[in-house]
């Protein structure tokens, strides 16, 4: 029996890190997952492939023997699998769309919406994380395309810059003094992070802090003068000020990211270019 398509991917990824941790980071599994993988592999080819040490994977002389091979192997099968799926010109079937969910309901119905219309053989599913786990995602073959800010390059990935944006603290007129000192953020955002450390070193320091990884919560609360927010421009209205002038803005650049090896046909190509065309408009409203 052929070893499963996931085994030989995770064999590859591990190859190349040669650390469990950083590899099943990036193929977005658990690491018992990924062992458990590796020794269905094994047990089919009857060798032992790794050998764990204090700083990683180290692959045995079998594995180097027939890592060219097994990549070669999983080459074949993606050029195969993308050629079955090419066969149709019409983009059918089901879309996995991952994206973080302030930043789609800002952008997804401006594209949507007119996409659906003239093409009614397709489903999309909306995944919905931080853009770093959205990444790691696509990479594992779990989201087929995502709108992603900041990511980090990979070999595998393409990216397609979209839209810039930036992230800053930012008040209403209700805000009152006694409120100054309350900061209000979604901690697990890079952007938050960098601007609380960065107002810190500016002697901007907020006595008390609101998590909470609502955007339009968030929005709400800094609106109704509850404490200053960490917000992007494209969540705020135009009444906003910026009371910190003296913390600089954290540039945020969204992009449409998929693997290098997805399908590509004539459909899928056209729903790119609609993307694209359809956040064209989006910068121009946006920088008005």
């Amino acid at each position: 029996m052929l070893p499963n398509a996931n085994d030989i991917n995770y064999f590859i990824e591990l190859y190349k890190v040669k650390n469990i941790s950083r590899a099943s980071e990036r193929l977005g599994v658990s690491q018992p997952s990924l062992s458990i993988a590796l020794k269905r592999l094994e047990d089919k080819l009857e060798v032992k492939l790794f050998n764990r040490s204090k700083t990683g994977a180290v692959p045995t002389k079998e594995a180097d023997l027939i890592y060219k091979d097994i990549e070669d192997l999983a080459n074949q099968w993606n050029l195969l699998r993308n050629k079955a799926k090419a066969a149709s010109q019409e983009l059918k079937g089901h879309l996995r769309i991952g994206v973080h969910p302030s930043v789609a309901l800002h952008t997804t119905p401006l594209w949507l919406k007119t996409f659906l219309h003239k093409n009614t053989g397709i489903e999309f599913s909306f995944v919905h994380d931080l853009s770093r786990k959205i990444t790691e995602q696509i990479i594992s073959f779990k989201v087929d395309l995502g709108f992603v800010i900041n990511p980090t390059k990979h070999p595998d990935l393409v990216l397609k810059k979209l839209f810039k944006d930036e992230v800053t603290f930012r008040s209403s007129k209700k805000l009152k003094k006694e409120n100054h000192t309350i900061a209000i953020y979604d901690p697990s955002m890079n952007q938050s992070q960098t601007l609380i450390r960065n107002a810190s070193k500016k002697g901007i320091d907020f006595k008390q802090h609101i998590h909470s990884s609502s955007l339009e919560l968030i929005e709400n609360m800094v609106s109704n003068g509850v404490g200053v927010g960490i917000l992007p421009k494209r969540v705020c209205k135009s009444d906003y000020l910026t009371p910190f002038k003296g913390v600089k803005p954290f540039q945020d650049e969204l992009y449409l990211a998929y693997r290098a090896d997805i399908y590509k046909n004539k459909a899928f190509d056209e729903l790119l270019e609609h993307i694209k065309e359809n956040f064209q408009s989006i910068n121009i409203n946006y920088n008005k």
